[in-house]
């Protein structure tokens, strides 16, 4: 019997064995797999580590090329071609745009190279870049403003006169381009300072400027038919000259009162858009926007 004991548990023991042991393997086979797969893995991930960082030294040293070049270069277009290289990267876009920005402040060459140069930092325009986009317009139009006094006295120069007609192309254009984010949709959040800048010689039919700040504006020459104008409280010196403003769909009451007074319609002149209006059409305008009571 204790043979027979004996015998038995050596038999169960070898079955267990006998199972334990493939288990076993198969363990032993899926650690070392993933041993294995870990330290592929890990090695894969040290070559994209060093290839990137490689990539970005490169990077980082076309960079400084490319700065050094865009500021010893007193023109545009090879600034344009240097920009278009970075313009996707996802390290150097916004350094960039923001080089893009001080050159078209600084160095606004002949029309055609600061379009260039726009179209690569600003094109698609968003709302997100629409601030600086108005900057360059502000500043470009203070100095137009600036020429236009002496021309008017005057005390301008042949240079000075090439300078004041270039700039007004410039503002043409930007006119153009802001018009065109104008008339799309626009959060309520977003505001839209448009103080000392100019829009004019464009379409701004149905364009919301609700809230705008329109202080010491050129607002000129433009098609405003069904516009709107609500909620503006600020618009001290704005200039409205050549705009129909009495198309507008609504208008703020003050805004409405300074441009009838400021503004009227000239018998005579042509408006944005080519229209011309005789004296009864600008009288049931205006007593539309006054019945509205905005």
């Amino acid at each position: 019997m204790q043979n027979l004991e004996k015998h038995k548990k050596t038999k169960d023991l070898k079955e267990f064995f006998a199972i334990l042991a493939p288990v076993c393997t198969a363990f032993a086979l899926v650690v070392t797999i993933a041993v294995q797969s870990y330290q592929f893995s890990r090695a894969e991930r040290d070559k994209a580590i060093d290839a990137r960082q490689q990539r970005d030294a490169a990077e980082d040293a076309s960079w400084s090329d490319a700065l050094k070049q865009v500021t010893e270069s007193e023109k545009l277009p090879p600034t344009v071609v240097l920009l278009k290289r970075f313009g996707n990267s996802p390290r150097y876009a916004g350094e960039a745009q923001a080089v893009a920005y001080q050159l078209l402040l600084r160095k606004t060459g002949s029309p055609d190279e600061f379009q260039g140069l726009f179209e690569t930092a600003y094109l698609p325009l968003d709302w997100s870049r629409f601030p600086q986009v108005v900057e360059i317009d502000r500043q470009i139009y203070q100095e137009w403003n600036t020429l236009a006094a002496k021309i008017r006295d005057s005390k301008t120069d042949h240079f000075e006169k090439e300078r004041y007609d270039k700039l007004a192309v410039l503002l043409d254009y930007l006119s153009g381009q802001i018009a065109v984010l104008l008339k799309g949709p626009r959060t309520s959040s977003q505001s839209l300072d448009l103080h000392s800048t100019a829009i004019w010689d464009t379409d701004l039919q149905g364009a919301d400027l609700s809230g705008a700040d329109l202080t010491a504006a050129g607002l000129m020459n433009l098609n405003l038919k069904g516009a709107k104008f609500n909620d503006i409280t600020k618009f001290e010196n704005a200039n409205f000259f050549q705009s129909s403003w009495w198309e507008s769909a609504e208008i703020a009451s003050p805004l409405r009162e300074y441009l009838e007074k400021s503004f009227p319609l000239m018998a005579g002149l042509t408006y944005g858009g080519g229209h011309s209006f005789t004296k009864e059409e600008y009288e049931a305008a205006v007593n539309r926007l006054r019945a509205s009571r905005r």
